[in-house]
This record gives C-alpha cells, sequence and structure tokens, in this order.
C-alpha cells in the first residue's frame, strides 16, 4: 500500500480516487479537507466514486472537530507526563478506546515526546501501526528524529514523505524500482531521508543489479543508511568487504542478522566444515543476548556430526566447554589457522577482560582479508576482533568512570590496589584500628577490632586479587587468610597493566 500512495503526485485521476480511499480511515484532517475540495472529474464513474468519498471524508472530519473523546485524549496526550490515563480509555474494549485508536492510526505528526508516552501505554502502545511504530523506534532507540514539517508542506507531502522513510526501512530491496519512480517529491535538508533518496534515485541499471550499487553507496556511519543496509540481502562476501573497512560491523547482532534474513547465509555456513560452523554458532552462543543464543544453540544440535569426534566437539560446545584434544586431531590440526582461532576464542570466553595482542589481532586481520580463505574461517576471525575492540573501548570507559581507590579505604571491595597499596594496608592500616583501641580501651570490645582486622585483611587481599585479574579472587582471598606465608607471592607478582572491570591500574593518571 505505500508503495502504492508514495507513488501518487496528483496526476493520475485513478490512483488520486485510490489515494482519497485509504484517507477516509489513514488521513488525518488535512488530508480528508483535501478529498472534500478535490474538483469534480469529468469522467461520470469517477465523479460518482468522488462523490461518495466526500460524503464520508464531511463526516469523518465533523467527527474529528466535535468529538470531545478525542478532545479529551489530545488533552491529556500533550499535558504533564504524571498524569495518568483516563480511566475510560484504559479499557480496550471501550468506544473511547477505540475512537482514540482511530485518532492514532491516521496520519499526523506525532513529536517523540507524544510518541515515547503511547508507547509507556500498555493500552496503546501495540495499536499505533506501522509508520508511528518505525518512527518511534527510530527516535527513541536510533536518535533519528523527524522534524516536524513546515505550514508550507501540504499535508499529502507530509505523508509520501513518511512513506517513503518507511519503504527505506522496511525491505529496501524490494522497493527500489518503487523509489525511483517516484515524482514531484521534495525533501527538506533537515529530514532524515534527504541524502539517502537521491543515491537510489542515481542508480543506473546498465552498471548491474541495483540492490548491489545501492549497498556500495551506502555510507553505514550515517545510522538511516546502516538501517537501510540491514534491510538489503548482503551476502557473506559483501559483509566481509565492508567488515575489512569497518570491524565493528562483525558482530553478533549483524551476523545472526543477516543469518536469519539472507537465504544464502545458512546455504553457504552449511557448506564449511563443521568445525568451522560449530565454532561460529558457540560464539554467537556465548556472546549474543538471549534471543541470538537460543537459535544458535538450536543451530548446533542441528550438526550433522558424521563421526566421534564431530559429535564430541559439538557436546562440549553446548556445554560451554574447551573441545579436547584442540591442535591435536583431525578437526584441529596442529598449527592451522582454525585451531588458532579455536586457541584464542577459548582464551577470551575464559577470561572476560582479555583481548588480542598485537601480534594476534594482525594475524586474524589478515585472516579477515584473505577471500582465498573459507568465508565462514574468516567471519569467526571477524568476530574475535570485533570482540577484542568492544572490550578495548569498554576497558577505557571502565577507566574514565570508575575513580582509583586509597589503600585505607578497606571497605571498597569492588577496587584494586597495587603491590605497595598491599603493604600499605596490611601494615599501616591495622597500626591505626590497634592505637584506636587503645585510646577507646574502655568503650571499644577486643573481638570488635579482631573482626576490623579480618576484614581489612580480606580487602586488601581481594583488591589485590582484582589487580592480578584472577578468575575466583574471593576464593583465593580467603584461601590465603588460611594460608598467610602465600600472601609473599601477592607482595611479588604485579598486576595487570591495563584497565579491567574493576577500574585502571592503580595511580595510573587519567
Amino acid at each position: 500500500m505505500y508503495g502504492q500512495l508514495v507513488l501518487d503526485d496528483g496526476s493520475d485521476s485513478l490512483r488520486l480516487l485510490y489515494r482519497h480511499a485509504c484517507m477516509l480511515t489513514l488521513g488525518n484532517e488535512g488530508l480528508l479537507q483535501q478529498i472534500i475540495d478535490q474538483p469534480t472529474p469529468a469522467d461520470p464513474l469517477q465523479a460518482l466514486i468522488l462523490q461518495g468519498l466526500q460524503s464520508q471524508a464531511a463526516q469523518r472530519l465533523a467527527w474529528l472537530n466535535d468529538s470531545s473523546v478525542i478532545a479529551d485524549f489530545i488533552q491529556w496526550l500533550d499535558g504533564p507526563i504524571d498524569h495518568e490515563l483516563p480511566e475510560r480509555y484504559t479499557d480496550t474494549g471501550s468506544a473511547s478506546w477505540h475512537q482514540a485508536v482511530f485518532w492514532l492510526r491516521q496520519w499526523r505528526y506525532l513529536s517523540p515526546a507524544r510518541l515515547n508516552r503511547l508507547y509507556q501505554e500498555p493500552a496503546f502502545s501495540a495499536q499505533l501501526g506501522t509508520i508511528n511504530d518505525w518512527l518511534n523506534y527510530l527516535a527513541a532507540v536510533k536518535q533519528i528524529e523527524i522534524p516536524a514539517f513546515s505550514n508550507a508542506t501540504a499535508p499529502w507531502d507530509q505523508y509520501r514523505q513518511t512513506c517513503l522513510l518507511v519503504l527505506l526501512l522496511n525491505g529496501a530491496a524490494g522497493h527500489i524500482d518503487t523509489v525511483r519512480q517516484i515524482n514531484h517529491l521534495t525533501l527538506s535538508e533537515q529530514h532524515p531521508v534527504y541524502e539517502l533518496y537521491p543515491l537510489i534515485r542515481q542508480l543506473d541499471p546498465a552498471k548491474g543489479d541495483l540492490v548491489w550499487q545501492l549497498e556500495q553507496q551506502l555510507l553505514l556511519d550515517n545510522r538511516l543508511h546502516f538501517l537501510c543496509w540491514l534491510e538489503l540481502p548482503v551476502s557473506i562476501s559483501q559483509f566481509l568487504l565492508r567488515v575489512q573497512s569497518q570491524s565493528e560491523l562483525c558482530n553478533c547482532t549483524n551476523v545472526d542478522h543477516f543469518y536469519h534474513r539472507v537465504a544464502s547465509w545458512p546455504d553457504e555456513i552449511e557448506q564449511a566444515p563443521l568445525a568451522e560452523q560449530a565454532l561460529l554458532h558457540a560464539f554467537l552462543l556465548r556472546h549474543g543476548d538471549q534471543p541470538i543464543q537460543d537459535r544458535n544453540r538450536e543451530a548446533l544440535e542441528r550438526l550433522d556430526c558424521g563421526n566421534q569426534g564431530e559429535t564430541d566437539l559439538q557436546q562440549a560446545l553446548l556445554n560451554g566447554k574447551k573441545p579436547k584434544a584442540l591442535g591435536n586431531s583431525t578437526l584441529f590440526a596442529r598449527d592451522s589457522l582454525l585451531t588458532k582461532i579455536a586457541q584464542v576464542g577459548y582464551r577470551l570466553y575464559d577470561y572476560d577482560w582479555d583481548k588480542l595482542d598485537q601480534d594476534e589481532r594482525q594475524q586474524l586481520m589478515a585472516c579477515l582479508a584473505d577471500s582465498r580463505l573459507s568465508p565462514i574461517l574468516r567471519l569467526n576471525a571477524g568476530l574475535l576482533v570485533q570482540l577484542s575492540e568492544q572490550r578495548v573501548i569498554e576497558k577505557q570507559r571502565a577507566k574514565e568512570q570508575r575513580p582509583d581507590t586509597r589503600f585505607w579505604q578497606f571497605w571498597q571491595f569492588d577496587r584494586r590496589i597495587n603491590r605497595l597499596g598491599l603493604l600499605a594496608q596490611l601494615t599501616l592500616v591495622p597500626l591505626v584500628m590497634v592505637a584506636v583501641y587503645l585510646l577507646l580501651i574502655n568503650v571499644l570490645s577486643a573481638w570488635f577490632i579482631i573482626g576490623l582486622l579480618l576484614l581489612n585483611t580480606f580487602s586488601a587481599l581481594l583488591r589485590r586479587s582484582h589487580d592480578l585479574n584472577r578468575k575466583y579472587p574471593v576464593f583465593e582471598a580467603v584461601l590465603l587468610i588460611c594460608m598467610p606465608y602465600l600472601i609473599l607471592l601477592y607482595l611479588l607478582i604485579p598486576g595487570v597493566k591495563h584497565a579491567n572491570q574493576y577500574g585502571p591500574p592503580p595511580g595510573e593518571k587519567r
């Protein structure tokens, strides 16, 4: 429907009647008034049809202008945010609710604040239609707002521009021909599709596939271009070309999206060696959100294992374990690139804040750029590179947001201290505690001071474990309290030099 409506520039009388018929349901006050003001065509049949449409449009326009239900609903929509929705609109079976939904499904510009308020109301969140769904998603999730239209923009032009936006975000590949046929549509420079629309208009059939041409021209740093790109049937090879220059694209969300939206992806992945398929699904299972995990667990379970080694690999990955005989089997030959990728991947799995070193990154980027290699192997490499880079960003964010701690702040268990800080906390803090106890010996219990001393020791060892990036810091802190002679190791081993989930290296200047 949107494809037909966006083509209507008023020059085709039959298409114009189709527009007016649609606007009886979808049109706002301005579009209904256009039906009423439409000159009578010379063709008798068309004149009769228009007369019926004008009669219905007049009735609906009068209702919109006179309805107290609509007036009260608009008053609530534009009122203070803390005002609750009136009770008569919360009953989804009431006449008032149905009238409000009818008003909402008519095209009219709704500000991001209005849309957000409607989506917070269970009674209306699922009743706004395709256009408002997209506009709310763009504003709330992607921070792409549709500016309010000027009074100089005719109501029909407003609707056509919004239809164009929806077409480009909802199956863009199937609407390229339609968009290229649009005539007499002027966009303001502030409109989100202002730069995207000319790209499609300039596509040349003589130069080959139009979808491929569009994919090549999209600038994925632009949020709207990126959303349009996600709607294209991008092949694995095209995806990998993009990833070579923008490695951040090779993430769980995008790979899973194309795997389930583009038919060629699962076909090509199923042709790869089983170990490559299994590692890809295992990565998405480990690092994706819950829906991605569920889909890839099912994909792992569906793998057709041909021998016991493949079955063992499948079960290990499903259970989140490292495959046995990694680098010493027919599936993972010693020193092979697949084995290297698997080893690096499992190291990153085991240590949530670990990242690639420079040599590993160069090797994986070379794999990603080598078109002679299996596309699935290259996807696995790209996912590891992106994961590492994302961790670098997260570490930097943690470094900037989490302040340093001081050795005497023994109550801050979720921080780091270095070797000197550990020594100070285990010596100076207890001395201060004992001195306070001696001064207040008649007030404080000895057990109270002993408890504080144990708490201080546990805190010091725990924070030092954080600095060492240990996997089980609480267990190690308790173990060292029970075996104090091992504390010497914590005084000798330097901490990790990068930021982790507990903050930056102690004393590092920011």
